[in-house]
């Protein structure tokens, strides 16, 4: 894939979602009503605090493996850490499909 392939790709992304109609402005719903809505605060606060953690974690990995003397490893700690990170992402979908499902019948 060269470096023109993704503007290109970006560039008719941009082209045919510009033409897509949207609300009328009669029917929006504020931002502040839908975060009024039951179980939306939750949820952003989760998505908030794992991400924080997250990015934490992520950033202050090094020194704790230097205090461990797996400095070395730094590399392989980091993609084990990133497939677990995608695993959990994963995981946490497949529950959130049955408990919605469920929840639905």
């Amino acid at each position: 894939m060269n470096s023109g392939s993704p503007r290109l790709y970006l560039s008719s992304l941009g082209l045919s979602l510009l033409y897509y109609p949207g609300q009328s402005a009669d029917k929006r719903i504020s931002v502040f009503k839908v975060l009024l809505t039951p179980g939306v605060i939750p949820i952003l606060v989760v998505v908030l605090a794992w991400m924080l953690a997250h990015n934490i974690l992520y950033t202050y990995i090094s020194p704790f493996l230097d205090d461990m003397g797996l400095e070395p490893y730094l590399g392989q700690v980091l993609l084990v850490f990133g497939i677990m990170a995608l695993v959990g992402i994963w995981v946490i979908g497949i529950c959130s499909d049955i408990s919605c499902t469920r929840t639905l019948e």
